[in-house]
């Protein structure tokens, strides 16, 4: 035997089983993914109904950006005359087809059809303008290295070799300036927000060479608006990142076929000389602290006009508030003009605000200009501020209405609405000394003003002003649920022995004040220190709610004969069926059964229903619920699919990282604008039809869930992840969710509104401890939650990667059980954002997460780090209140459509009932067929071949060679 060749073989057979073995558990590790890669996601997108809705959101798609595109300036250059002159020069990178910006980075993004991908080129030449094609072919032909947040352009040399042709061409030139935006790219760098120097000297040689120069902002975030101020930029429209479609508006809004009626969701300023938020936008060390504390965006810039902080600004821009900030919050142009009259209000000017109850202003609203065109009313309140009393913004948004679209001459009334609760702040550290800490209104005059933006007051309108008497008003008890308010996060009792507010964890940091404005400005600007206590932050992170703990161990496995859904002859349905495969089977939903549950959360056949899960199925339900939820056969309920947004359904997460050209290309979802595009619209009527047409899409299609609305805040401009979201205001927020939520639930689709809670960076914040003040938190970051859950009725919730304080959001109970479901009245289920698990004291942990109200993990591999043992009677506990939870978001939605007064909906957008009967649905069970990984059939046949391929190496080691005899 040759040792030589044997050692050699041999380790060349145990590499190739090493590498062998390495594959198999890639490969099982990540088998979802590869088998949606293979096999699809088992979604169909065939038929008249695929094609029907493909069709009706592409409209929706257009008519929501037409609604939402931002007129930020116009000396009169807009509109623009084609049958005088259709001719346009495009300057800017972004201006070319491949650079031009149709959707975002990660989940936030949406999957496009290259069929239905529409440019700003293809946009403005189908809507009837002529581009200059020497332009067109230059910037088509250039090449330039941009990345996730570049703003790369050619040189200016090489733009001014075309100049003279251009203004020959036409004397209308629009300059687009593009800005992406994503999740896990990092926050945006400081010179997102600035121009660069390319794109400054391209602007300035458009200015000198055209007439009319328009701005056109193709951008995910804001950015400083200092050419706003340029005398020679012309008119500037914000049209966000489009969609698929969405472009095809830019044209209409140019010739005045739609009026532009957007508003801005977002404070747009000159620099960062006065953001407060600026150096500490971004974790210190898996640490942030919200040391602007409640003034965020707006409410700064107001409140900080309001105390003389700008009182000595004096620049090129102008002098206060004029000199820092370029457009307000709530601004927006119109071709037209509105005139606004106050038609009534259910508590008298000068009278007393009722502690409990809703109140109603109502405005009519008339177009007294010469174009038809749309008008938001924005209502906002001014509270009265005792000097070192409870933090008060200056003003603050209530409520907000947009018309209808109004003919010149015609008139329409709109209601506004609010309570006392709307309006109060929340004393977390009973700064008024009178005992209580909770949402409370202080006494004193409370002026209600109609405003065009958040700084700018409506000619014509006077503002009301209502009292409240010298004793105030608390509001101790949740308004809708009854639920006693109270802290959970500030001084001793905070939860897990850790302040919300970091005074305890030793970080040197402080809040900006209205009782020293001008100092604690200063002071919030600092850099927040990292907590010197770690001893004590560790414990917080630790720490498990031990409230839910069981001695014995659950009933379960047993079978009172309930099924959600069964075949038609009543039999129940196979695991197989459940997946999909229904064959010749017809499955109904169990009505009788569904009607009683949804009906009486506290029925007894919740208990029996459950309690028929066994313990594999209740811990597969709740550890694996990556982009679907599973079957569960015990209790007739099928597989599930849900899938990201906001912009829309996408694949981009679930099939990773592949590049576009190997997404699933057979799906026809709508892909539309961002949601900080949408919110300018301003138009709850507006994302009603959005949910409808999701849930539209989703009956259509045979998804369940969707991952969406999200509706964190834009407290920086360098937030990566702000094109995701509405806005800098909480209520603008919520309410624009609270009617897509409730769109979708009127067909049949729960959503998961995201990410709970005070998760404000774009680069997932894993692990990171976020450190602000209770009354922030409630009043701003848990707002729009809690408006979406109230007012739209959400099903689902996602909770966010980073911790409250020092708990993981997904293990925090008092947000999710003492808020959520207490105290709001949430009856549907929470997930996890994305997850493998971890051990006690990381992101996702199963165990802690469980044991605090989290009941999915969003787990796309179905491999989870710290999965639940069965024998432990706490976690199957824990797993029954989840299933009870995943449940009732599944039966809720479908009860919630079969029952809705659909003729409601003719009131809402006034056509009787055609948008109604437009997203019309068949409410029968929705069947995915679940894939099957039939790829392993090919891994096992290259595993024998490769196995057999070693065993040989080996083995001709023993097969004695022939000796040469000698002559």
């Amino acid at each position: 035997m040759n040792v030589k060749k044997l050692i050699f073989t041999s380790a060349g057979a145990l590499l190739l089983v090493g590498v062998l073995v390495a594959s198999n558990a890639l490969a099982k590790r990540f088998e979802p993914m590869i088998t949606d890669f293979l096999y699809g996601t088992g979604n169909t997108f065939e038929g008249e109904e695929v094609e029907y809705t493909a069709q009706i959101g592409d409209e929706l798609v257009i008519n929501a950006e037409s609604d939402s595109i931002v007129m930020m300036k116009n000396d009169g250059a807009l509109p623009l005359d084609k049958e005088f002159n259709n001719k346009i020069n495009l300057f800017g990178a972004a201006s070319a087809d491949k650079y031009f910006l149709l959707k975002g980075i990660g989940s936030g993004s949406s999957t496009i059809r290259t069929e239905a991908a529409v440019s700003l080129i293809k946009a403005l030449e189908d809507g009837g303008f002529e581009c200059n094609p020497d332009l067109v072919d230059f910037y088509k032909g250039i090449s330039v290295s941009r990345n996730n947040y570049g703003t790369a352009e050619p040189s200016y040399a090489q733009v001014e070799s075309h100049m003279a042709g251009a203004v020959a061409y036409s004397d209308t030139a629009l300059v687009v300036f593009a800005r992406n935006g994503g999740e896990n790219i990092g926050e945006a760098p400081t010179a997102y927000a600035e121009l660069s120097s390319a794109e400054q000297e391209l602007l300035n040689g458009v200015k000198e060479n055209f007439d009319n120069v328009i701005v056109i902002l193709n951008t995910t975030n804001t950015i400083h608006g200092a050419f706003l101020a340029d005398d020679d930029v012309n008119a500037c429209l914000y049209v966000g990142i489009t969609g698929q479609s969405g472009a095809r508006a830019i044209p209409k809004i140019l010739s005045g076929e739609v009026n532009p009626s957007g508003k801005l969701t977002d404070t747009y300023i000159y620099n960062n000389d006065y953001d407060v938020t600026f150096n500490n936008h971004t974790s210190n060390s898996s640490n942030i602290t919200y040391t602007e504390d409640i003034y965020i965006g707006y409410k700064f810039f107001e409140t900080a006009d309001a105390e003389g902080l700008f009182d000595g600004v004096n620049n090129s821009f102008g002098t206060g508030y004029d000199g820092v900030v370029a457009r307000p919050f709530g601004y927006g142009e119109s071709y037209t003009e509105f005139s606004w009259t106050l038609v009534s209000s259910s508590v008298s000017n000068t009278g007393t605000i009722p502690a409990t109850g809703e109140n109603e202003i109502k405005v009519k609203v008339t177009n007294t200009g010469s174009v038809a065109g749309k008008d938001v009313v924005e209502l906002f309140c001014t509270p009265p501020y005792i000097d070192g009393g409870i933090e008060k913004a200056a003003v603050n948004l209530v409520d907000f209405a947009k018309t209808h679209l109004l003919e010149p001459g015609q008139s329409e009334t709109v209601s506004l609405k609010w309570s006392a609760y709307d309006i109060a702040s929340y004393d977390c550290y009973d700064k008024n000394d009178n005992g209580s800490a909770t949402y409370e209104l202080d006494g004193g005059d409370y002026e209600f003003s109609f405003r065009t933006d958040a700084h700018n007051k409506k000619e014509g309108i006077n503002s009301l002003t209502f009292k409240v008497g010298n004793d105030g008003i608390v509001i101790d008890k949740d308004p809708v649920t009854g639920t006693t308010i109270q802290n959970y996060f500030t001084g001793d009792s905070a939860y897990a022995g850790v302040r919300l507010d970091r005074s305890n964890v030793g970080v040197n940091a402080t809040y900006l004040s209205r009782s020293n404005f001008a100092g604690t400005f200063a002071q919030a600007r600092v850099t927040a220190a990292r907590p010197s206590n770690s001893s004590l932050v560790q414990t917080g992170n630790r720490f498990t709610y031990e409230g839910f703990n069981q001695s014995a161990m659950p009933d379960h496995s047993m079978d009172a004969g309930l099924r959600l859904i069964t075949l038609e002859d009543g039999s129940y349905a196979t695991k197989e069926q459940l997946e999909g495969n229904w064959g010749e089977a017809v499955p109904i939903y169990n009505d009788e059964l569904i009607d009683q549950l949804c009906e009486d959360p506290e029925s007894d056949m919740w208990d029996y229903l459950i309690d028929q899960m066994t313990p594999t199925e209740l811990k597969a339900l709740v550890e694996n619920g990556g982009f679907r939820n599973c079957e569960v056969v015990s209790i007739g309920k099928p597989y599930a699919t849900d899938y990201d947004g906001p912009a829309g359904f996408n694949t981009n997460t679930r099939t990773g990282n592949l590049a576009d050209s190997k997404k699933p290309s057979t799906d026809k979802w709508t892909a539309y604008p961002s949601e900080a595009l949408l919110g300018c619209s301003w138009n709850k009527t507006l994302m009603l039809e959005m949910g409808l047409s999701m849930g539209k899409e989703a009956e259509a299609t045979n998804c369940n869930g969707w991952y969406a609305p999200g509706v964190n805040l834009h407290r920086s401009i360098y937030n990566g992840r702000n094109f995701e979201y509405y806005s800098e205001d909480p209520v603008l927020s919520g309410k624009l969710a609270a009617n897509v939520i409730h769109g979708a639930k009127m067909n049949n689709l729960y959503t998961f509104i995201k990410h709970f809670a005070a998760s404000e960076l774009g680069q997932n914040p894993q692990n990171v401890n976020t450190w602000l003040t209770e009354q922030n938190f409630r009043e701003n970051y848990l707002k729009p939650f809690e408006i979406a859950v109230k007012e739209g009725g959400a099903l689902g919730v996602m909770t966010a990667f980073n911790r409250i304080g020092a708990t993981w959001c997904g293990a925090c109970k008092p947000m999710l059980e003492d808020i959520l479901r207490d105290e709001w009245g949430f009856q549907g289920a929470v997930i996890t954002d994305w997850t493998t698990g971890a051990g006690v004291g990381s992101y996702g942990s199963p165990y802690q997460g469980v044991r605090a109200g989290n009941d999915l993990w969003l787990n796309p591999n179905n491999q989870l780090s710290g999965s639940l043992d069965l024998n432990d009677a706490t976690n199957i506990y824990c797993f029954k209140r989840a299933a009870r939870h995943i449940v009732s978001a599944f039966i809720n939605a479908y009860y919630y459509a079969k029952t809705y007064d659909r003729a409601a909906l003719d009131a809402v957008f006034g056509d009787h009932g055609e948008t109604s009967n437009k997203y019309a649905i068949d409410l029968s069970v929705r069947s995915i067929i679940k894939p099957e990984a039939t790829w392993w059939t090919y891994v096992i046949i290259i595993d024998v071949v490769l196995g057999l391929a070693a065993l040989t190496l080996i083995g001709i080691n023993f097969i004695p060679s022939k000796k040469k005899k000698a002559e």
